[in-house]
């Protein structure tokens, strides 16, 4: 798919975000050493993030749900005694 001077492959899609003056200018800059276009390098980016976490792996916050002791009493005013 060719659109507007940019070569496009069929299976990419367009987003639109908004950058600080400082990431944009650290985009840029980074672009320019690494002779790439600054969509590639945003491509790596979110894929190094996405990877960080399996797929399907839910938050380890959600594993502290239910440690507090049972029969909680006070609610918000005795919180200190039900957790610890």
């Amino acid at each position: 798919m060719y659109t507007g001077g940019v070569t496009m492959s069929v299976s990419k899609v367009r987003k639109q975000v908004y950058l600080e003056a400082e990431q944009e200018a650290a985009l840029k800059r980074r672009a320019a050493e690494e002779g790439c276009p600054e969509a590639e390098l945003l491509r790596r980016a979110l894929d190094s993030f996405l990877s960080r976490r399996p797929p399907g792996r839910r938050n380890p916050l959600w594993d502290m749900v239910g440690v507090v002791k049972d029969e909680i009493t006070g609610g918000s005013v005795n919180h200190d005694d039900d957790i610890y």
